[in-house]
């Protein structure tokens, strides 16, 4: 035994500091060499034991060729060492890395479970979608007619929500586009410099002053030289003075721009909204005066005052207060919050002795006016027949003093009313 130390290199001298270091150097060469060596099976260790063993006789061979001799590996001359080299190569060629050790095998086996599980995973993912897929797929006859009219009532609600932000689209736009495109077509601008009363006010037009009878409307008298103030003619003045005072209008002629006193017969607009309208739609006005239809704005006006009729606003809130002719002071009777009527005795005895007038004149007469009376015209009348017998009796279409005719002179006059 103490033979074979000394051959091993390190220990062939007796110095201490030569066998410490070859001591380390051995210790470290074994733990690097033990753990390849002993890892995998049996069968494994074997064959990496061997093939340490070729490694060590391949180097100590090597180091033969060069030195002569290892006698630590009995290897005593270089022909020995050729010798030992040639079988440690074939050995090694003929002794292959073991590929099927059992560290390699449990390796390859968790690579092989991980991909099939990801397999796995992709084919339950994929079987899933097609399920979701089949059960929104319809499966009859019933399921396809009612998927199809699903699918049209939907995209049916989609062109109806579609034309409806369309039609707002369009509206807004419309909206903020029809002031300036109404302005352009209403007529010549003009400024408001007085107003006389509700119908009546006095305008500076290209530098001229004019007095402006508003068309198709009449309001209560607050300024007559024969009659009294009429109820809700200072309020139509007082509305007439808060809308127009100082304003910029625009002034639009619809028939004979003049009535017979020599001021003009117009509609006028303030900030987009046509006055006489308004009058109208506050129960301030009475639709009169139809001189020459048809006119443009006659069924817009007749509505509107409908509208305040059937409200009982303003002068609609007194019973018999509005008149064919104008109105009646005193006749009318305002209405309490229940509905009745605050009229005196004299009065109710005077309307009925106006009604027993009025049945007698028709029963001797069909003419609801004396035709050689005061003016007329075509809203004093309820209906084209009665106009016509009017006019005929006046004359008629021979002459027509109340210009009942208007502009085509066909002889048919008011042929707006029903």
């Amino acid at each position: 035994m103490k033979n074979f130390i000394k051959q091993v290199p390190g220990f062939r001298s007796d110095t201490t500091w030569r066998k410490v270091l070859a001591s380390i150097g051995y210790i470290f060469l074994l733990l690097g060499v033990l753990p390849v060596v002993f890892q995998g099976t049996f069968v494994d260790t074997l064959w990496n034991g061997a093939q340490v063993i070729t490694m060590i006789a391949f180097l100590g061979a090597v180091i033969a060729l060069f030195k002569g001799n290892v006698k630590f590996l009995h290897i005593v001359n270089r022909k020995v060492a050729i010798l030992v080299l040639v079988v440690s190569l074939i050995t090694a060629g003929a002794m292959p890395f073991p590929a099927g050790s059992e560290q390699a095998e449990v390796q390859e086996q968790e690579t092989d479970q991980a991909e099939n599980n990801e397999l796995e995973a992709e084919k339950a993912a994929e079987k899933e979608i097609a399920n979701l897929e089949q059960k929104e797929k319809p499966t009859s006859e019933q399921d396809t007619a009612q998927h199809q009219e699903k699918e049209a009532s939907k995209e049916k609600q989609s062109v109806k929500q579609e034309n409806k932000s369309a039609a707002e689209e369009k509206e807004q736009s419309a909206k903020k586009t029809a002031t300036p495109q109404e302005q352009a077509d209403h007529g010549p601008d003009a400024q408001v410099t007085r107003v006389v009363d509700g119908d009546t006010v006095k305008i500076n037009l290209n530098g001229h002053e004019e007095t402006v009878r508003l068309l198709l409307v009449d309001t209560p008298e607050t300024k007559h030289p024969s009659k009294p103030v009429q109820p809700f003619g200072p309020e139509a003045s007082s509305f007439a003075k808060q809308e127009l005072s100082g304003k910029q209008i625009e002034v639009e002629y619809d028939g004979p721009k003049r009535d017979k006193y020599g001021r003009s017969l117009a509609y006028i607009w303030v900030d987009g909204k046509m006055f006489n309208q308004m009058l109208l739609e506050e129960g301030l006005a009475r639709l009169a005066y139809v001189y020459d239809p048809p006119y443009t704005h006659y069924q817009e006006y007749m509505k509107a005052q409908n509208r305040a009729k059937n409200k009982e606003k303003g002068i609609w809130s007194r019973d018999g207060y509005v008149r064919d002719d104008g109105f009646y002071y005193g006749r009318g009777t305002e209405k309490d919050s229940s509905g009745n009527n605050n009229s005196s005795s004299t009065e109710e005895k005077a309307s009925e002795n106006e009604a027993n007038e009025g049945e007698k004149g028709s029963s001797s007469s069909t003419l609801k006016y004396d035709p050689n009376g005061p003016d007329r015209d075509c809203g004093d009348f309820d209906t084209q027949q009665q106009a016509q017998d009017f006019f005929e009796a006046a004359g008629g279409p021979a002459k027509d003093p109340h210009r009942l005719d208007g502009r085509d002179g066909d002889g048919m006059v008011c042929e707006s009313l029903p």
